[in-house]
């Protein structure tokens, strides 16, 4: 065999034959999923510290000043283990060469990178940086030093096959990998009307280094627009951007990224037409007959030319919009429209909605219609009355809030305990548009105890006559 010219080390911690000097990095390799692997990336490295080699725990330090995420390679599979041979078996720049006796046939050895196994209790128990279990192994050359308690690849000279080593003389490169879920992208929400924004979040699973974490931004749709980069503050685990978007006609879906780390993550988006943000009416409660107005407000204002919005109701017959739809002009948010509303007998809820005709989008407000016919108070108490004594007369008002005048049909006390009250109405028979008039009741304390009856006021405005509930009690004489 030719005869290797060299220089023997030994056990001494000296390189023999190699240069210290850090050789040009190779960018990160993803180990494809298409190709059986997991989406990771990986990276044999030449140790740049002050000098080499390097102990596993400089080397792991290096790893992770890399950035978030990464750290030293863990192996769970042979196909993973095959891989990641692949990236430094070639690259005599990784590999240490040296000799421990004159037999350069028996004692030549190649040391390859540290990768991220270690043990805490002895040389048969070893545990990867990730906490994932070693359930592969391929132990090759034999552990140099007893002491040993971290994982490298070594081979013999006359066997180009690496396998795992404890060695006691130190490597000069290792292998980093960077996990698929160290980091997240997070849009506040996939969907968006055009003219607003929407905020993102990159979120890492470790603290930016000090010098903080520069994340690339970019997205592939025509009305949005996000910035280049985001930066991610020292100490800071995350940072958050602002996509700006414009008005569309039609709805338009694209991706937004962010690029942290060689990884690259992305979110679905669609920036839609803009839509309806509220409709508010005049009043909550309208008496059947009269007249209100409503508001449709828009998300944004309109641009690129007027906005139709659509107007319905859940009960026309009861109330409704008087035109069909409106138009809010270019430039403006909002416009108001009428609302006409029919006398009815019974309280009625109806559903007043604008809808945005470019897109759909909805939003509603309930109207209450009353009758026009309302008392006040709903109900009377006289409080505490000596037995025997009458009260003072209190009076309820009965009124007619619609637009045509209604007929009073029956003013009646009703109960078990009618017989204590008494009623006076000066009510006409028939009661205008717009009138009023009392009906008075009182109170005769005739037996010790609370009594209670209900004045019932009938009208043809409503279905069903209004009721008040009247109520005394009757005590002994100081």
């Amino acid at each position: 065999m030719q005869k290797k010219t060299m220089c023997i080390c030994w056990l001494a911690f000296v390189v023999c034959g190699i240069s210290i000097a850090a050789a040009a990095r190779a960018a990160p390799v993803r180990w494809e999923p298409a190709a059986g692997g997991n989406g990771h990336l990986y990276e044999a490295v030449r140790a740049v510290g002050v000098g080499t080699p390097v102990s596993w725990d400089y080397a792991r330090a290096e790893a992770r000043a890399r950035g978030p995420g990464w750290d030293l390679a863990t192996i769970t599979s042979a196909e993973e283990n095959a891989f990641v041979k692949g990236l430094f078996a070639t690259r005599p720049e990784l590999i240490r060469e040296f000799t421990r006796c004159p037999d350069p046939d028996i004692c030549w050895y190649r040391i390859g990178p540290w990768i991220g196994g270690f043990n805490v209790t002895d040389l048969r128990q070893f545990q990867w940086v990730t906490g994932e279990p070693v359930s592969f192994t391929d132990w090759g050359v034999k552990t140099i030093g007893p002491q040993a308690q971290q994982v490298a690849y070594a081979g013999r000279y006359f066997n180009s096959t690496f396998g795992w080593s404890t060695p006691s003389l130190y490597p000069i490169a290792y292998v980093a990998e960077l996990t698929k879920d160290w980091a997240s992208l997070v849009l506040k929400q996939p969907t968006v009307a055009g003219c607003k924004t929407v905020t993102g979040t990159v979120a890492i699973s470790q603290p930016a280094p000090p010098q903080g974490l520069v994340v690339n931004l970019s997205d592939t749709l025509i009305a949005a627009s996000s910035p280049a980069t985001l930066t991610i503050l020292p100490g800071e685990t995350s940072g958050t951007f602002t996509i700006r978007t414009t008005p569309v006609p039609a709805s338009e879906t694209g991706t937004v990224s962010a690029t942290v780390g060689g990884t690259r993550l992305s979110q679905q988006l669609t920036v839609r037409p803009m839509g309806m943000l509220y409709l508010t009416l005049s009043a909550a409660t309208v008496v059947g007959g009269k007249s209100l107005t409503g508001k449709a407000t828009l998300e944004c204002n309109a641009t690129a030319g007027p906005i139709t919005v659509e107007l319905t109701s859940s009960h026309p017959a009861v109330a409704s919009p008087v035109a069909a739809s409106i138009v809010v002009p270019q430039g403006m948010q909002s416009e108001t429209f009428d609302i006409a509303t029919s006398a009815v007998l019974d309280q009625s809820s109806v559903a007043i909605t604008g809808r945005v005709k470019a897109n759909g989008i909805r939003k509603s407000k309930t109207l209450e219609v009353t009758p026009p016919a309302l008392a006040s108070p709903t109900s009377v108490k006289f409080g505490d009355v000596i037995v025997g004594a009458t009260s003072p007369v209190r009076n309820v008002t009965l009124y007619n809030k619609g637009a045509v005048s209604f007929s009073i049909t029956g003013v009646v006390l009703t109960g078990s305990n009618a017989q204590y009250f008494g009623k006076r109405s000066a009510c006409p028979v028939q009661l205008a548009a717009g009138a009023s008039c009392t009906i008075g009741v009182t109170y005769s304390s005739r037996v010790l105890g609370p009594r209670g009856a209900t004045l019932s006021i009938a009208t043809t405005a409503r279905s069903t006559p209004l009721s008040v509930w009247v109520s005394g009690t009757g005590v002994d004489a100081p």
